[in-house]
């Protein structure tokens, strides 16, 4: 219960006039808010994909989770000066683009794309991005998993692939004149 009390002057005299207000519920609600923030906090700073949100119209990053400063190597206060153009490696006009489809639409999947690390190591990442409304502006939330290791393993499966093919290829030339030299 929250109480307020006025000392007052009434029919000429003081007077103390008493205000008494039920905040249970308000309070249950902030609690519930306040829970509720601290869960997203901790999901959002333990998780394995590299999460950061930046600023549409000036493109620097907001925040950033503890993956993506490990995935590109930055500490939280070299990230914080960062814009989105000093990692992803895809043209501006492209860029542009895709931020107006994030812009317009709410939530995309962008696909693979390619990340440069603070070392300069080309990487490649699947993203996702939504538009969220936060302090009366839109900010885009991100999420990129690191897609690298993937990539490689397919382009060594398509080399082994086309080793074999080649491989069978020249040694049934082979059998075939084997075995027209023995006829």
């Amino acid at each position: 219960i929250m109480e307020t009390v006025t000392s007052i002057h009434y029919k000429g005299e003081r007077a103390v006039l008493g205000n008494f207000m039920d905040v249970t519920e308000l309070k249950r609600t902030e609690e519930a808010l306040r829970e509720s923030e601290e869960r997203y906090r901790m999901l959002i700073q333990q998780s394995v994909e590299a999460i950061y949100m930046f600023d549409p119209k000036t493109k620097y990053i907001l925040n950033a989770n503890p993956a993506f400063l490990n995935l590109l190597g930055y500490t939280v206060y070299e990230v914080r000066k960062l814009s989105i153009y000093d990692f992803v490696v895809h043209d501006r006009d492209s860029v542009e683009a895709t931020i107006n489809r994030i812009l317009t639409y709410g939530a995309v999947s962008i696909g693979e794309r390619r990340w440069r690390r603070k070392d300069g190591e080309l990487i490649n990442v699947y993203l996702t991005a939504s538009k969220i409304h936060q302090k009366g502006r839109d900010i885009i939330f991100a999420i990129g998993r690191d897609v690298t290791e993937k990539k490689r393993a397919e382009e060594a499966l398509r080399e082994s692939e086309e080793r074999y093919h080649t491989l069978f290829r020249d040694s049934r030339d082979a059998i075939y004149i084997l075995s027209l030299i023995h006829i």
